[in-house]
């Protein structure tokens, strides 16, 4: 006996759907929560929603909040280097790009 794979149903955008916690897969941290009463999918978002259920989102919310952390250490000190490089270089002009003792030729 072959078993069957249970597929879940799509939702595009725009569609009426019922209560519950829809995810796109596109955006990948795009969850849409639904009322009781349930209500239309956002029509600007690209790609389709499927229905999760709350205990899926229970169980992947602590990994999602693990890169967070993970990743804020580096990002924070990289996005500042970087906009405190531009300052210098807004300041300073272009003696921050060049290497010293090069010229540079306009043509």
């Amino acid at each position: 006996m072959k078993e069957q794979k249970k597929e879940t149903k799509r939702y595009a955008p725009g569609e009426f759907v019922e209560a519950g916690i829809y995810w796109n897969r596109k955006k990948a941290l795009d969850f849409v929560f639904m009322a009781e009463e349930g209500g239309k999918l956002p029509e600007a978002a690209a790609g389709t929603y499927r229905k999760i259920h709350p205990l899926v989102l229970m169980g992947v919310g602590p990994f999602i909040g693990l890169g967070f952390i993970v990743f804020l250490p580096v990002a924070v000190p990289a996005v500042l280097a970087h906009q405190g490089w531009k300052w210098m270089e807004r300041r300073l002009g272009e003696r921050v790009v060049q290497p010293t003792g090069a010229r540079r030729t306009i043509q």
